[in-house]
């Protein structure tokens, strides 16, 4: 599954998704738009301008609301890609890994 984001300066807005399932869409309406802070890795990606992997949206530390997405859609894994213009964050694109974590790597 993969989705787009738009950061229009104020608020995130996610603009297309991809193989998304009912209850994940209704969960993200209640998510965005939003201000972005670092509480969901799209915004993290957003704000940072960096890469975001989460191999386990399950492990401790991760804040709500994306275990809540995570769930809903069922997925466990998510990367997020910053969209950059002129060195300036305008949204970013995310991919995840329907079932559980990311294997490990040595």
């Amino acid at each position: 599954m993969s989705a787009v984001y738009r950061f229009d300066g104020t608020l995130i807005h996610n603009i297309a998704h991809h193989n998304w399932t009912v209850e994940g869409i209704k969960a993200l309406s209640r998510v965005y738009p939003r201000s972005p802070s670092r509480d969901t890795q799209i915004a993290a990606a957003i704000l940072d301008r960096k890469v975001v992997h989460v191999p386990d949206s399950e492990a401790p530390g991760i804040p709500e609301p994306s275990p809540i997405i995570a769930r809903a859609l069922g997925y466990r894994s998510l990367l997020a890609v910053p969209m950059l213009k002129d060195g300036n964050s305008v949204g970013a694109i995310a991919v995840v890994r329907l079932g559980g974590p990311s294997p490990t790597r040595p």
